[in-house]
Formats: structure tokens, sequence, C-alpha cells
């Protein structure tokens, strides 16, 4: 029970393969402490967290842009404006972008009405000029998609 998933835990942790600031949620499900929460929940394995619709040979994070921290990213807003080698790109899903857009006056803020981010490939083949030969900063909803 709880043993083997701690030593699952430790045993991620240590691998070196997630990065260094891991932090697991751990609750009692069992039913021990009340009902089950997820009495049909099963873990499987997948090949991506979010599924994008092309190939791993494709989408190569290690070949992309940098994270920046959130006091770094309000720094690098707040010099932007104006910028018109600049493009903000929304890469949430429609529902996201609805709730509300990072925009500054002279720059592009792109925000495709994605459903499902297998849809994302699509719309940036579809707009490369757009993209072209132009600073971008990406932004999404826990940065996995940015990825």
């Amino acid at each position: 029970g709880e043993r083997l998933l701690r030593c699952y835990c430790d045993a991620v942790r240590s691998s070196g393969m997630y990065g260094s600031e891991l932090d697991f949620k751990l609750s009692r499900a069992d039913g021990r402490s009340g009902p089950a929460r997820f009495p049909k929940l099963s873990c499987k394995p997948a090949s991506h967290v979010v599924e994008m619709g092309v190939g791993d040979a494709e989408a190569r994070p290690e070949g992309g842009g940098r994270h920046v921290p959130p006091d770094e990213w309000h720094d690098l807003l707040t010099r932007a404006a104006g910028d018109d080698n600049l493009v903000l790109f929304d890469t949430r899903n429609v529902y996201e972008s609805r709730v509300g857009q990072f925009k500054l006056e002279g720059v592009e803020t792109l925000a495709p009405d994605l459903r499902h981010f297998a849809q994302f490939p699509q719309f940036v083949d579809s707009n490369l000029d757009k993209f072209k030969g132009k600073r971008v900063m990406m932004y999404c909803t826990g940065g996995v998609r940015c990825e």
C-alpha cells in the first residue's frame, strides 16, 4: 500500500529523469477513511501526457524554447509593448482561452480555437507566416503544452 507508493515516489525522484522539483500529492483513497474516492480508477502507461498527433521524431522538446519563471515572464511582457517582432501564442484550448489572455498593445496575440491539442500542429502549419522571423512567447495552463 502506502509503503510501496512512497518507494515508487522515491525511485522516480532519484532517477533524475523528471527534474528535481517533483511534488507528489498523496492521500488515502482506499475506503478506510471514508468511501473510496475513485472506485474505478486505473493507471496505465501512456506515451504522451498530452497527445499532439505527431511522431516523437517531429516533436522534440529539447530543441524548443526555454521556460521562464513568472517574474521573468512579467518583465518580458512589460518591456515588449509595441514590439511588432513578437507574437504571444496561447496554446490552451478554446475554453481556457475564453477566460482571458495576455494582450499587449502593438503585439499580436494568437489564440486558436483548439478543442483538442491534436489540432495544434495543423494550426501552426497553416499560420507559419505569423511566426516566421519573430520571437514567440507561448503560454498554457500548466506548462505541458508549451513543452
